[in-house]
Parts: C-alpha cells; sequence; structure tokens
C-alpha cells in the first residue's frame, strides 16, 4: 500500500470532541470495509482511532477486530499515517502465538463520505468473560503494565 509522501508542513492537531468522534465511529456500524469485513459494533475509540468488532463475509463464524487511524490525524500529519501503515506490515509478517495476528490492511472510503480511512484487520481479543477488548484493556485485564506489553 503506498503511503502518501509528507509534504513537511505538519498541521497541528486539535481533536475533535469526544461526542463528535463517538458519533462518527459509531456511524460505521453495519458498514461493509472493501466489501469484505462488515463492521459489527465499536469495542472502543481514543485518540488514535478505533478499534471493531468485525467479520469476514466468506467466514461469518470466525471473529476479528479492524482498526482505524482517526481521519483527522491521518488528513493533518502524514506521519501517522507511515507509522500506522509501518506497524501493520511488521505486525502481519509476524506469526507467534503472543502476538496479534494481522490479515489484512489497506484504505477505504465509507460510502456517503470523502474521507480515506486507513485500517488493518487482526485477530480479535477476548476478555475473560468474552466480551471483545482492545490491548489495553486486555493489559489492564491481567494486570500488567504497559510498558511490558509489546505492541
Amino acid at each position: 500500500m503506498d503511503v502518501p509522501a509528507d509534504s513537511g508542513n505538519s498541521v497541528p492537531i486539535t481533536p475533535a470532541p469526544e461526542q463528535e468522534r463517538r458519533a462518527f465511529y459509531e456511524s460505521l456500524i453495519g458498514a461493509a470495509v472493501r466489501g469484505t469485513w462488515q463492521i459489527l459494533d465499536l469495542v472502543d475509540f481514543g485518540s488514535m482511532g478505533a478499534v471493531y468488532h468485525v467479520r469476514h463475509k466468506t467466514d461469518r463464524s470466525a471473529k476479528y477486530a479492524l482498526k482505524i487511524l482517526d481521519p483527522d490525524l491521518s488528513r493533518k500529519d502524514r506521519r501517522y499515517v507511515r507509522r500506522f501503515v509501518r506497524e501493520a506490515r511488521i505486525l502481519r509478517e509476524i506469526d507467534h502465538p503472543n502476538i496479534v495476528k494481522v490479515y489484512e490492511h489497506g484504505r477505504y472510503e465509507p460510502s456517503g463520505s470523502d474521507q480515506q480511512l486507513y485500517y488493518y484487520v487482526m485477530d480479535l481479543i477476548r476478555g475473560p468473560d468474552g466480551p471483545p477488548l482492545t490491548l489495553h484493556r486486555y493489559a489492564q485485564t491481567r494486570d500488567l503494565r504497559m510498558d511490558e506489553v509489546i505492541f
């Protein structure tokens, strides 16, 4: 996947209010990413983006997570895009039982939107009681400090 070149001009990033970001992320529930991944639910979101519970169109029993980079970050500072894409590429190359598996990465434009969303699809992490979790929340349930978690 090609990553747009950095013009060298970073724009100061002021995050959108939390309610606006939540509304945007929730508006993607039910969407099909590139016609392959159906977004089932929003797991969580933060300043860098969001994580969704998704399923593949041909394997409806398997559960996956889809991580997207916040569109404001990708639009205002291409360094975030390069870092996100590099993270996805590296994770896709690693095959280890203690590291989440990445299956696909790319970008897509949701229907009715002019935004390019960068994403990657990975294994879904479940908590002790079964609900999907972000890596940060999973580490909290295992009483791990984030500096002990490699990602």
